[in-house]
């Protein structure tokens, strides 16, 4: 799997005020992943303010993010074109308008 963010192993990271967008449209589904976690390690990745966008239009395998394990992830501020896969959103969620997914986001 590709993403435009990338990490396979021990990670530690934080991503502020950015905008991720792969608009891949073709190869093995899902085409274009903004973020990918994999690997068994420890992953800790905050984000804040962050707009990832996919260009992935299968209904079922498109993903802005996507990790190979269960992980959480502290929220900030996402806002998503697609969903995400085997993350848990810690702090913001959809509950507290720091997750917002919406296909008018481009």
């Amino acid at each position: 799997m590709d993403g435009v963010v990338y990490c396979n192993g021990v990670g530690n990271f934080l991503l502020r005020n950015a905008k991720i967008k792969n608009l891949r449209t073709s190869g093995s589904p899902p085409f274009s992943i903004g973020i990918y976690l994999d690997g068994q390690e420890t992953i800790n990745m905050q984000l804040e303010n962050i707009i990832v966008v996919t260009g992935d239009t299968d209904p079922e395998n498109a993903r802005t993010i996507v990790s190979a394990i269960s992980r959480n992830v502290k929220n900030l501020g996402l806002f998503v074109n697609k969903p995400t896969s085997g993350i848990t959103l810690k702090i913001g969620t959809s509950v507290n308008f720091k997750y917002i997914y919406s296909d008018e986001i481009t």
